[in-house]
């Protein structure tokens, strides 16, 4: 039960700092699909943010690994 509510409120934190990047950015994401940026180069623009989601899902899933 501990278990389901910590992923739960992981979840909802990664949603949060996600929406409060891109709502800061939002002016440049527009700027850029009105000059024809595609998908994959509006998603290069948040290099640093992807980073540190893998890194924290690789630490994750080692620590993970070694307690279970």
């Amino acid at each position: 039960m501990f278990c389901i509510l910590t992923l739960i409120v992981c979840s909802f934190g990664i949603f949060i700092i996600t929406y409060y990047t891109f709502k800061e950015r939002e002016k440049e994401i527009a700027i850029h699909k009105v000059l024809g940026a595609g998908t994959i180069d509006i998603m290069g623009l948040s290099k640093s943010f992807v980073w540190l989601i893998g890194i924290s899902i690789i630490a994750g899933l080692s620590i993970g690994y070694l307690t279970g």
